[in-house]
Protein backbone atom coordinates (compact mmCIF):
# COMPACT_ATOMS: atom_id res chain seq x y z
CA UNK A 1 0.00 0.00 0.00
CA UNK A 2 2.57 2.72 0.80
CA UNK A 3 4.99 1.46 -2.19
CA UNK A 4 2.16 2.70 -4.25
CA UNK A 5 2.29 6.62 -2.98
CA UNK A 6 4.90 9.56 -5.01
CA UNK A 7 8.16 9.97 -3.58
CA UNK A 8 7.99 12.76 -1.02
CA UNK A 9 10.46 15.66 -1.17
CA UNK A 10 11.03 18.54 0.74
CA UNK A 11 10.04 22.22 -1.11
CA UNK A 12 13.02 23.66 -2.92
CA UNK A 13 13.40 26.72 -0.39
CA UNK A 14 13.78 24.53 2.80
CA UNK A 15 16.37 22.34 0.50
CA UNK A 16 18.25 24.95 -0.28
CA UNK A 17 18.38 26.40 3.65
CA UNK A 18 19.41 22.86 5.26
CA UNK A 19 22.34 22.05 2.53
CA UNK A 20 23.97 25.75 2.95
CA UNK A 21 23.87 24.98 6.68
CA UNK A 22 25.53 21.33 6.46
CA UNK A 23 28.47 22.96 4.16
CA UNK A 24 29.03 25.70 6.26
CA UNK A 25 31.89 24.66 8.99
CA UNK A 26 31.79 25.52 11.92
CA UNK A 27 34.08 28.11 14.37
CA UNK A 28 36.39 25.95 16.10
CA UNK A 29 35.77 25.91 19.64
CA UNK A 30 39.34 25.54 21.84
CA UNK A 31 37.54 23.33 24.54
CA UNK A 32 37.11 21.14 21.47
CA UNK A 33 40.78 21.31 20.19
CA UNK A 34 43.88 19.90 20.86
CA UNK A 35 45.52 21.52 23.74
CA UNK A 36 48.48 21.98 20.69
CA UNK A 37 45.80 23.64 18.23
CA UNK A 38 45.20 26.08 20.99
CA UNK A 39 46.58 29.77 20.42
CA UNK A 40 49.69 30.44 21.94
CA UNK A 41 47.90 33.40 24.35
CA UNK A 42 45.52 30.49 25.60
CA UNK A 43 48.14 27.93 26.15
CA UNK A 44 50.21 30.64 28.21
CA UNK A 45 47.16 31.85 29.93
CA UNK A 46 45.81 28.53 30.25
CA UNK A 47 49.48 27.35 31.81
CA UNK A 48 50.06 30.17 34.03
CA UNK A 49 46.44 30.36 35.68
CA UNK A 50 46.83 26.34 35.99
CA UNK A 51 50.02 26.93 37.74
CA UNK A 52 48.52 29.33 40.05
CA UNK A 53 45.63 27.21 40.79
CA UNK A 54 47.83 24.32 42.01
CA UNK A 55 50.81 26.58 43.24
CA UNK A 56 49.26 29.30 45.34
CA UNK A 57 47.41 26.75 48.33
CA UNK A 58 50.93 25.12 48.78
CA UNK A 59 52.75 27.92 49.57
CA UNK A 60 50.35 29.37 51.03
CA UNK A 61 49.94 26.35 53.19
CA UNK A 62 53.31 26.93 54.46
CA UNK A 63 53.16 30.59 55.39
CA UNK A 64 50.29 29.94 57.40
CA UNK A 65 50.71 26.71 58.98
CA UNK A 66 54.00 25.39 58.84
CA UNK A 67 53.24 23.07 61.57
CA UNK A 68 50.47 21.29 58.98
CA UNK A 69 52.63 21.51 56.50
CA UNK A 70 55.37 19.95 58.70
CA UNK A 71 53.54 17.07 59.37
CA UNK A 72 52.25 16.85 55.63
CA UNK A 73 55.66 16.20 54.99
CA UNK A 74 56.41 13.83 57.87
CA UNK A 75 53.46 11.52 57.18
CA UNK A 76 54.53 11.51 53.02
CA UNK A 77 57.81 10.58 53.96
CA UNK A 78 57.08 6.77 53.99
CA UNK A 79 55.68 7.68 50.29
CA UNK A 80 59.18 9.82 49.52
CA UNK A 81 61.54 6.20 50.70
CA UNK A 82 59.28 4.15 48.96
CA UNK A 83 59.79 6.18 45.45
CA UNK A 84 63.57 6.16 46.69
CA UNK A 85 63.76 2.80 46.44
CA UNK A 86 62.16 1.95 43.23
CA UNK A 87 64.56 4.79 41.91
CA UNK A 88 67.86 2.83 43.32
CA UNK A 89 66.50 -0.59 41.95
CA UNK A 90 65.76 1.27 38.49
CA UNK A 91 69.21 2.91 38.59
CA UNK A 92 70.73 -0.65 39.86
CA UNK A 93 68.96 -2.03 36.67
CA UNK A 94 70.57 0.53 34.12
CA UNK A 95 73.99 -0.05 35.42
CA UNK A 96 73.86 -4.01 35.58
CA UNK A 97 72.14 -3.19 31.97
CA UNK A 98 75.18 -0.83 30.98
CA UNK A 99 77.56 -3.36 31.94
CA UNK A 100 76.52 -6.43 30.22
CA UNK A 101 76.22 -3.76 27.28
CA UNK A 102 79.99 -3.56 27.96
CA UNK A 103 80.62 -7.14 27.62
CA UNK A 104 78.71 -7.88 24.78
CA UNK A 105 80.59 -7.81 20.93
CA UNK A 106 78.59 -5.09 18.81
CA UNK A 107 77.11 -7.73 16.70
CA UNK A 108 75.09 -8.77 19.16
CA UNK A 109 74.20 -5.06 20.20
CA UNK A 110 73.13 -4.34 16.38
CA UNK A 111 71.34 -7.29 16.35
CA UNK A 112 69.53 -6.45 19.26
CA UNK A 113 68.84 -3.01 17.85
CA UNK A 114 67.62 -3.97 14.69
CA UNK A 115 64.80 -6.77 16.64
CA UNK A 116 63.87 -4.06 18.47
CA UNK A 117 63.37 -1.67 15.03
CA UNK A 118 61.82 -4.13 13.57
CA UNK A 119 59.22 -5.04 15.90
CA UNK A 120 58.27 -1.10 16.29
CA UNK A 121 58.12 -1.05 12.58
CA UNK A 122 55.69 -4.19 12.42
CA UNK A 123 53.78 -2.60 15.80
CA UNK A 124 53.35 0.68 13.78
CA UNK A 125 52.12 -0.85 10.39
CA UNK A 126 49.68 -3.29 12.14
CA UNK A 127 48.49 -0.25 13.98
CA UNK A 128 47.90 1.44 11.08
CA UNK A 129 46.19 -1.59 9.08
CA UNK A 130 43.98 -2.15 12.18
CA UNK A 131 42.69 1.78 12.93
CA UNK A 132 41.58 1.98 9.38
CA UNK A 133 39.95 -1.31 9.29
CA UNK A 134 38.03 -0.17 12.00
CA UNK A 135 37.26 3.70 11.02
CA UNK A 136 33.92 4.56 10.59
CA UNK A 137 34.90 7.27 8.06
CA UNK A 138 34.43 6.31 4.12
CA UNK A 139 37.32 6.15 2.32
CA UNK A 140 39.24 5.33 4.73
CA UNK A 141 38.78 1.61 4.78
CA UNK A 142 41.29 -0.36 2.50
Amino acid sequence: MLQNLPEFSAPPAILARTMAALDRQPLPLHHIQPWAKWPLSARVLFLTLGMATMGLPVFELQALMPELSASAIHLLAPVKSGFACFWNAVCALGGAGGLALGQMSRAWIYAGIAIVAVAWIACIGFGTIFARLVSPRAGRNL
